[in-house]
């Protein structure tokens, strides 16, 4: 996988399939025109960046107003989530169409309003058709179940693959810098919890236990600093197991040196 596959296939429910910035500008004041209050979440990324189906549903375009182009997804239940500033609809869909969650609809960009400004996604969510909720702790709990998905994810995608081969390629994919609560990265422990996929996945779970202590008592950080630092011990220590015999003697001593 590219790494825009890998955040397609591996974002669950979160619309922008890859890096993104957002905070939480519910009924923050905007002067369009007309003045209104924000009821919705920005997401901003770059231009171009994939925009997610967030769950099964009917899609409907449209190319008008203060949203410019922007996607509607209707689930069975009435619910809809509208996805506003895009730069382009995707081509294999059409209004009507029905998509799965996870499908590419649509790409991030500035149109309608937006235009001259930081591309961005307007997204909201209108649970059985009703008024629109503050979509930033839907967001926020999209992006944990994702994390926390992505150890499965990596193994239901290793079936028929070696260990070594599997080990080598999730700490290239994996490697990049997704922030943890504590502001570092998540990456290296997903190749972790790949390689040991016993002791890696406590790890990772005691890690997410210490990250949402932390929110509340800031000392038990290093409670979550020990699992990371036992957790990258382990994978590392097991991958050398395995690469050890499919490694040429003359680079053997590279292996052993943390090269």
């Amino acid at each position: 996988m590219t790494a825009e596959e890998a955040a397609i296939a591996g974002f669950g429910h979160f619309p922008v399939a890859g890096l993104a910035d957002y905070r939480d500008d519910w009924w923050e004041a905007r002067f369009g025109p007309p003045f209104h209050l924000h009821q919705g979440t920005d997401i901003f990324a770059a231009r171009g960046t994939p925009v997610r189906a967030p769950f099964n549903g009917v899609l409907r375009f449209e190319d008008s107003g203060l949203g410019g182009k922007g996607a509607f997804l209707t689930e069975a239940d009435g619910t809809y989530y509208y996805m506003a500033h895009l730069d382009s609809f995707a081509k294999q869909f059409s209004t009507g169409s029905v998509v799965k969650q996870g499908e590419v609809i649509g790409y991030v960009g500035d149109s309608g309003n937006a235009q001259g400004g930081s591309p961005h996604v307007h997204f909201e969510v209108h649970p059985r058709g009703g008024a629109a909720v503050n979509p930033k702790p839907l967001l926020d709990a999209w992006l944990t179940e994702a994390i926390n998905s992505a150890p499965g994810l990596l193994a239901a995608n290793s079936v028929g693959v070696s260990r070594a081969v599997t080990g080598a390629g999730a700490l290239r994919r994996f490697d990049a810098q997704t922030p943890t609560a504590s502001g570092r990265a998540m990456g290296p422990l997903l190749w972790a919890s790949s390689v040991s996929a016993g002791g890696g996945t406590i790890h990772m779970a005691q890690l997410q236990v210490a990250r949402l202590a932390g929110r509340i008592d800031w000392s038990r950080r290093t409670t979550a600093d020990q699992a990371a630092a036992d957790a990258l011990r382990e994978g590392r220590d097991v991958a050398l197991l395995i690469l050890a015999p499919l490694t040429p003697p003359a680079l053997a001593p590279l292996l052993g040196s943390g090269s």
